[in-house]
């Protein structure tokens, strides 16, 4: 299936994506289990746009199922700013964002989606869910949630 979302141009095998993520039993967020994830977790129904869910259901990703999450820290807005991402088999064309640095090294940009969400595609360097290695795509996000469960934040 081939997708054009903003500036890029995505290829992917939805229906292999599908079965990969059936297949995981334990999303990242519940398999850490700290109170940063759990607030993810209970968050994931408000976290992604519209546009992104109908282009995570194109590319066969399920939302529910990240393969990472990362609490970076509280914003001074009361928000929280997570990174996360997933991936699936196809390819791109478009940004990588991955973005190489003068000196060395690489620095990152994610397209803004809304005030509170941006995404991002680069080739993976390695593959977590899927048996194969070639042609998995990382999609990376970053978002602004509230606080919504009982339990504090770690260390508070």
């Amino acid at each position: 299936m081939k997708i054009r979302y903003r500036d890029w141009i995505i290829e992917a095998d939805s229906t292999f994506n599908k079965k990969v993520y059936a297949s995981i039993e334990i999303p990242s967020a519940e398999g850490c289990g700290c109170s940063y994830c759990l607030n993810y977790a209970a968050s994931r129904e408000n976290i992604f746009p519209k546009e992104i869910q109908q282009l995570f259901a194109d590319l066969g990703i399920d939302k529910q199922k990240e393969i990472a999450v990362d609490h970076m820290t509280e914003l001074e807005n009361d928000l929280h700013y997570y990174w996360g991402w997933f991936q699936f088999k196809g390819k791109f064309k478009g940004a990588d964002y991955h973005a190489p640095l003068q000196g060395g090294g690489h620095t990152v940009y994610l397209e803004k989606i809304t005030g509170t969400f941006e995404i991002g595609f680069a080739k993976a360097i390695s593959s977590y869910a899927f048996d194969v290695e070639d042609d998995i795509v990382q999609v990376e996000f970053a978002c602004q949630i509230p606080w919504i469960i009982d339990t504090p934040p770690e260390g508070t």
